[in-house]
């Protein structure tokens, strides 16, 4: 477990305290950041988790990943990327589809990493604190973060190890909810994607301000 920060992560301003789907959370005054006030999720819970999709589902997923793929690859060469808590391993999958090389994915959840590796998709059981010799040993040039950055007890910490560990000239590409949208606001934040695994809670302004 780790400790709730205090103050905002991002600005250090002082928060105040609200309730989303039920959820005590704390909400920066200044960037608008929101976070847990309990931090009750542990590694053990992402590394023994087994999950699973209907086909249906998967198809989405893929379909969705497809998309980014061909949305990112205008600005980003996304040879030699690594998908950091990557999962299932989807998006390496669809990336080695569709021509890159040197593609391939971390994360901590072994049983998920074995069935990937099955398939035959390159994926290692691992975490952030292991990329600093990984991404040297696969010449990475780049780190991908898809619905990750939100489960994160330490945000800063784990973007930190990512970027330390990164070429000069690499790029580092996440997608998190933005918790500043109108869907959410309209709702009053009693939406699926307010839910305990969730911690940290960004907008594209302060996510933007987090990276810098």
């Amino acid at each position: 477990m780790s400790n709730v920060p205090e103050t905002c992560i991002i600005c250090s301003s002082k928060p105040y305290s609200l309730s989303a789907n039920g959820l005590s959370m704390w909400k920066c005054r200044k960037c608008g950041l929101m976070w847990r006030q309990s931090f009750d999720v542990p590694i053990s819970h992402y590394e023994e988790k087994e999950g699973g999709f209907s086909e249906d589902k998967e198809k989405l997923q893929r379909r969705n990943i497809r998309d980014r793929i061909n949305t990112i690859r205008k600005w980003v060469d996304l040879n030699n990327t690594c998908d950091v808590g990557g999962s299932k391993g989807y998006f390496v999958e669809e990336l080695i589809k569709s021509g890159c090389s040197g593609a391939y994915g971390v994360d901590p959840n072994r049983i998920q990493v074995e069935a990937a590796n099955r398939r035959g998709t390159p994926m290692i059981a691992g975490s952030t604190a292991d990329i600093h010799k990984i991404f040297p040993e696969k010449m990475t040039k780049n780190a991908s973060l898809f619905h990750v950055i939100e489960h994160l007890p330490d945000p800063v910490k784990t973007i930190t190890e990512i970027y330390n560990a990164l070429p000069k000239g690499g790029y580092l590409i996440v997608e998190t909810p933005d918790f500043s949208s109108y869907s959410f606001g309209k709702l009053n934040y009693k939406h699926k994607l307010v839910y305990e695994e969730h911690l940290f809670y960004f907008n594209s302004d302060n996510l933007k301000d987090f990276l810098k």
